[in-house]
This record gives structure tokens, sequence and C-alpha cells, in this order.
């Protein structure tokens, strides 16, 4: 392509970047809302879709199924979020890759997509569940890893040191260095019991990688169970470039430690940088201090605002803001505590509709509430 071309190309996608909202549909039992991330050559769509009673589901789905259509969009990664009451999987395959997780703590259910309508989408692997996508966005390959699990049945450290193991594999048959390892979802079943362990097997592997000595990915870590009945699923989300130098960037928090100080592996936050936009990806945040403690025990109101004014502190710091979110996911250890995190963003003129909700164990047993956060914003120019 000339540089003529090139540059025109690069000017397109500066003008065009859009970030649009739309209800797609609200029966007041079925909430199915997107965020679509639109450039001039294909566009990002983060789709929710909350289910507040499980015979309903059916129904929903047909609305989600219909708009996937309507769209023609590829699906790069999916999470279904709900109970294991949901006995035909076969009514789910259209939303493959999908990593299903169950939480006890709520009874709705709930899918958030992250989806495209780049017809350059490449299906890398498939292999039972696992599945590894990727898509071009502005010279990066973009790589979704879902479902990745241990293929053994031993104790937990071990399928958690193997999963990683695993995951290393993936980078190295697609040629991705580890400064290209971004976010990791860690899906874990019975958290509170194991969690050191988990630390201890994620410790020894960035050790024998040096990855502390580079780029430690965002991450989220959740005690959910998964349908394979594994001690650990992880979901992963790549990039590959000629270049990294600058492509990805740690963040720090304004009001946490470095998580790396209480000996847990992951960036409080990374930012992203492609030809015109920036991509901030916030790691689960919960209500934990400056020495790495846990904030406001058994105040559910208190430790969302607490948590909340955290990732908010992080956006600011990097000059976003709420406008900026595309993509947000919510975990709650009790149903009754969902009505304070929407009285929290109704005070805070924050739309809560593009916030997907789901339950889920924190790392702490007195921790109550967690968020992740995905924002974007245009580059400024120069």
């Amino acid at each position: 392509m000339s540089s003529k071309k090139l540059c025109q190309k690069s000017c397109n996608n500066w003008k065009n970047m859009q970030i649009k909202r739309e209800i797609i549909c609200d029966t007041g039992t079925i909430l199915l809302t997107v965020i679509r991330e639109e450039y001039s050559q294909q566009s990002f769509f983060y789709v929710n879709l909350y289910v507040a009673k499980h015979d309903e589901i059916e129904a929903a789905l047909n609305y989600l199924s219909g708009y996937l259509d309507k769209n023609r969009l590829e699906i790069l990664m999916a999470f279904y979020f709900g109970s294991n009451r949901m006995r035909d999987w076969s009514k789910l395959n259209k939303l493959a890759p999908l990593a299903v997780l169950y939480h006890s703590y709520i009874s709705s259910v709930s899918f958030q997509l992250i989806c495209t309508d780049s017809k350059a989408v490449v299906l890398r692997k498939s292999y039972g569940d696992l599945c590894v996508k990727s898509v071009d966005h502005l010279g990066t390959e973009l790589y979704f890893v879902t479902n990745l699990v241990s293929d053994r049945d031993i104790d937990n450290y071990r399928q958690a040191y193997s999963v990683f193991c695993s995951l290393k594999s993936i980078l190295r048959e697609y040629d991705i260095c580890f400064k290209g390892l971004a976010r990791t979802w860690l899906y874990v079943h019975g958290i509170l019991e194991w969690y050191d362990d988990l630390n201890r097997a994620r410790n020894t592997f960035f050790n024998e990688e040096d990855i502390f000595a580079g780029t430690i990915p965002a991450s989220t870590g959740i005690g959910l169970s998964n349908i394979y009945s594994k001690s650990l699923l992880l979901n992963a989300f790549l990039l590959k470039t000629s270049g990294y130098n600058n492509l990805i960037r740690m963040l720090d928090s304004p009001m946490q430690c470095p998580a790396t100080d209480y000996k847990s592996s992951f960036s409080r936050a990374v930012e992203i940088r492609h030809m015109t936009s920036k991509r901030l990806l916030i790691s689960g945040t919960a209500s934990i201090d400056r020495e790495g403690q846990t904030l406001h025990y058994d105040n559910v109101k208190m430790q969302i605002n607490q948590t909340m004014e955290v990732v908010s502190s992080i956006m600011r710091k990097e000059e976003y803001g709420w406008k900026n979110m595309v993509r947000a996911i919510a975990y709650f250890r009790d149903q009754g505590h969902v009505k304070h995190f929407l009285e929290y963003c109704r005070s805070n003129q924050i739309d809560s509709s593009y916030i997907l909700i789901a339950g889920g164990t924190i790392c702490r047993d007195d921790l109550l509430f967690e968020i992740e956060i995905d924002a974007v914003k245009l580059l400024k120019k120069i």
C-alpha cells in the first residue's frame, strides 16, 4: 500500500472512531445492550444480555441471535454467568467460543460477548471447547483465547501451573512474546480454599519466564466454577506486532499499591496504544488500600464506593472518563448487594445498563464486590 493510501487510511480511522451505545431490548426481565467501538474499517461490539428469569433464556437468546445475525457479527470471546440449571447447551452453540461459568449467589443469567463485524477473523485453534481467534486491528493482531483448562486430573496447584504452561505453548505456536500478554481472566473453583496456591503457581511461572522484568498483564481472578469441573479456567487477550516497545505499558493505581506487593502477579491496569486510539484495561478491582489491606470490612456500600473511586482515579489519571467505557463486569457475593451498586451509579451519573452483573466469590472472604473495566479513546493528534 502506498504511503499516501496509508496516510488516508490513518486519517479516516482518526476521524471516524466513535463509541455508540444502544439498548436493543428491555422487557423488564430481559435486557440486551450493545456498545459499539466503531472505526472506518471495522467495529468491535460489546454485547451484554441479562435475563432475570431462568425460564426466559430461550426468548432472550432469540433476541441476541437476531442481533448477531442482522449485523453479521463474529464472536471473538463470550462469557456465560449463571446456574447449572441450564441443560440444553445446544441452544448456546451459536455463541461459541463460550466460557460457561457457574455462580451460586445470583439467580439471574448473564452473557457478555466481544464481537466484530470484520470479515478477516481467523480461527487459529479449535480443540474441544478451547478456541483461539485473531483479528487485525490497525496493524496489530488481536488474539482471543477461550476455555484454557488443564487436561490432567491433578491437584489445584499443578492444574494452575499446567494452564499457564499451556498458555505459553499458545504464545509460542503463534510467535507471540510475553510482552504481548495484555490480560487474563482466571475463573477459580473454590477460590478461597487455594488462592495462595494459585498465586504461588502464577508467581513461579512468571519468574521462570522473566515476566516480572517486562510487562505484567492486567487480570481478573474470581471464584466461579466451570462446566469442566476443573480448578481453573483461563481466558486471555494477546497482542502480536512487529514492535512491542510502545504498544503496552503498565499503569499504577493512585489509590492502591501494586498487587505484586502482596504476591499477586497482575498489573492494576495496562494501556495499549494502537495507531489512532488507546485502550485501557483495568484489572478486577476491589476495596483494598495502599498497604494491600481490605477496607470497609462487611460494609458493601462503602466497599462499592471505595472500589468505584479507585477505578475512577485510574481513569482520571490517564484522562479517560465513563463515556470511554466499552466493557465492564461487576461481580457480587450477594444478590441483595446489587441494588447498592445501581444506587451508586445513579448518584454518579453512570449508566449501569452497559455494566454486566454477575455473581462470584471475590479472592478474600472479607471482600464483597469487584469490577473490571475496559475503556477506549482517540489519541491526541500531534
